[in-house]
């Protein structure tokens, strides 16, 4: 067995992020939907747990984000660091990437 060739836990988590393959569950903010990993997502976020697997959760396993301080780049920018522990924070974004670590 060679295990050199095999990637990392971070090369896979971000491969995953980046390709959204076997994606499970989907969020949406402001009509756009991004898809996501169950297992990722609710083993980082309690908040993001009890959405999904809430007993009101949608049955399509599309979860609204209606807060409307959230765009979709930075949601999406939070999932990357849920994936990954590493997201893009600028002057513009920082006070939304704050709001959205109470996730």
């Amino acid at each position: 067995m060679n295990f050199n060739k095999s990637k990392s836990l971070k090369e896979t988590f971000d491969s995953f992020f980046k390709t959204k393959k076997n994606t499970d569950v989907t969020f949406v903010i402001h009509g756009k939907e991004l898809e996501a990993h169950k297992l990722i997502v609710t083993s980082r976020s309690p908040v993001l747990e009890a959405m999904v697997y809430n007993d009101l959760a949608p049955k399509n396993g599309k979860h609204l984000i209606g807060d409307p301080k959230i765009t979709f780049e930075d949601f999406e920018n939070f999932l990357q660091f849920l994936y990954t522990d590493k997201c893009e924070m600028t002057a513009e974004n920082i006070e939304n990437l704050l709001h959205l670590s109470k996730f």
